[in-house]
């Protein structure tokens, strides 16, 4: 049997849009504050050739805007072979994850330090609570 997601789990009310970097700048480009989780997903195809192109693009669509959650796939990134200092966004922590059983793949979030601070905010609120 294929377990293939757009036969069997579609959901016609999940709306999803996929944007070129110019029309994604005209629609959400004037957004001065984004309320809710933001959260981007790119397929880097190795982030250290294109690291400096992630920032270029991130820089071009983003500009009034920070968003929470940029997660990447196929970094390709191994800690272990790779200094991660260089791959440094400013305000965002980098949280990479590598496979141990096979060669390739890999990925990566860099959650938004501001962003961090209100996660930690609400889990301090909700430990009193508790």
């Amino acid at each position: 049997m294929s377990v293939h997601p757009d036969l069997y789990y579609y959901n016609s009310n999940n709306e999803c849009a996929y944007y070129l970097e110019d029309d994604f700048k005209l629609e959400f480009g004037k957004a001065k504050e984004i309320h809710g989780l933001s959260i981007i997903h790119l397929n880097c195809r190795s982030l250290v050739k294109h690291f400096d192109d992630l920032k270029d693009f991130l820089i071009n669509i983003n500009s009034n805007t920070k968003f929470d959650v940029i997660a990447l796939s196929k970094t390709w990134l191994m800690p272990n072979k790779h200094d991660l200092s260089d791959f440094v966004l400013d305000r965002y922590t980098l949280h990479p994850l590598s496979r141990n059983s096979k060669i390739g793949g890999y990925v990566a979030i860099y959650v938004n330090d501001d962003f961090n601070q209100k996660v930690n905010v609400i889990m301090l609120k909700l430990s009193k609570i508790v």
